[in-house]
């Protein structure tokens, strides 16, 4: 090695993605993928606010909605009282149930304070009926405690979750939270 110094280098290199043609290929079909997906969402059809109406009128929608947040509207910890009546609040159900409602269960509703609506059990995959009835705030009676108190064996202070399901007219019900209980436990008392 007569006073010849070599060079040598610490450089990393990651095999074939080092390449720079490959990368380049990478880049290029991560554009063509973002472009099929921007032409696919763009398809989707826009609707006036007339053709929602009319689509309702018939009984279908196609409008698709993003879930983006929590479905629960309803979300409720079980109250001693609310094992023979789950009483929901007046603000959410005149915003979020009672527009969505069919013309004849608005029309129960106006007339006689009360109509049947059908609940889908989400846990269970069941569906049952039971009374929709305005009192002081609005209440769900003849069903509830049969259908969903003792069926489910609710107690206080577990969390259930409700949501009114338009397009089925039907609201969607599920248990949030269990409370944790003995092996008997007494209806409405947890014994620890």
């Amino acid at each position: 090695m007569d006073g010849v110094v070599q060079e040598s280098s610490l450089a990393l290199t990651l095999g074939r993605f080092a390449e720079p043609e490959l990368q380049a290929n990478i880049e290029e079909q991560h554009l063509r993928n973002l472009g099929r997906i921007h032409t696919r969402l763009s398809a989707f059809k826009v609707y006036s606010l007339d053709q929602e109406v009319e689509e309702s009128l018939l009984g279908v929608c196609m409008r698709l909605k993003l879930c983006t947040s929590d479905p629960w509207k309803f979300k409720k910890t079980l109250g001693f009282a609310d094992l023979e009546r789950l009483c929901l609040l007046k603000r959410i159900v005149d915003a979020h149930v009672l527009p969505n409602l069919s013309i004849t269960a608005q029309q129960q509703m106006a007339r006689y304070r009360q109509t049947d609506v059908q609940v889908y059990d989400e846990d269970t995959d069941s569906t049952h009926a039971v009374q929709f009835k305005k009192e002081e705030s609005y209440v769900f009676r003849g069903g509830w405690e049969q259908h969903f108190v003792d069926r489910r064996r609710l107690v206080s202070l577990e969390v259930v979750g409700l949501y009114w399901q338009t397009n089925k007219q039907q609201f969607v019900f599920s248990v949030l939270k269990w409370v944790q209980r003995s092996p008997n436990p007494s209806r409405g008392v947890n014994q620890e």
